[in-house]
């Protein structure tokens, strides 16, 4: 077995702690306001553990990053039932209210094509970062909609969350097989409507590297 002792002057060990704490911080930040305090408490609290010009690249590299994930969110919500429809945008709403999200909703699968296709009224359509859609549809079902996008080469790598009151297994099996990215059941109580949706933004939004944030 191989020992490794690795020995830090009292300056540097300091660096590594205060970084190390700094980081540990800001990962269980909640949201900007969170963030934007740990960073005033850095430069209050931690000035004397790493020399003033280190502080100035790190912290303004950090910021750069943050301001790149708080970035306009464009969602395609595809969803007929009005109560979901407001459901969702509230829960978006409350679950960071620092990031700007374009959210559009069409209600039946030949409306969504149509959007994602910019045919029609929709020639002005921006494109989604993601699209949240419903199985139950008027006009052209979920399914079709799903086996639409994932046979175009332009939409193809745009994430499809399905989210669906089904929980029937022949619906999640073909949803997988037509490429979905995620199939959530939603929850008829309210609240935990509101819970889902709210993880659904902090996965996709915070944690996911999404195609459209591709440079």
């Amino acid at each position: 077995m191989l020992g490794l002792r690795v020995f830090l002057s009292p300056e540097k060990a300091k660096v590594y702690v205060g970084n190390f704490l700094f980081l540990f911080m800001l990962f269980w930040a909640r949201d900007l306001g969170d963030i934007k305090h740990l960073f005033t408490l850095k430069n209050d609290r931690f000035s004397d553990l790493a020399p003033p010009e280190r502080h100035l690249t790190y912290d303004l590299r950090i910021k750069s990053s943050l301001m790149n994930s708080l970035q306009t969110m464009n969602i395609l919500l595809v969803e007929d039932n009005p109560g979901d429809v407001r459901l969702t945008e509230e829960a978006f709403r409350e679950s960071n209210p620092e990031r700007d999200i374009n959210l559009e909703v069409v209600t039946d699968g030949e409306q969504a094509l149509a959007y994602l296709k910019r045919i029609g009224q929709y020639t002005e359509a921006r494109t989604p970062d993601i699209i949240f859609l419903d199985l139950n549809l008027p006009k052209k079902d979920g399914r079709e909609v799903l086996a639409n996008i994932k046979q175009d080469p332009a939409l193809k790598m745009i994430p499809v969350v399905v989210l669906t009151t089904s929980e029937a297994e022949v619906d999640i099996a073909k949803s997988y097989d037509l490429y979905a990215n995620c199939y959530i059941t939603k929850p008829v109580d309210i609240s935990k409507f509101i819970e889902v949706i709210r993880s659904i933004e902090h996965f996709w939004f915070r944690v996911v590297k999404l195609p459209s944030q591709i440079n």
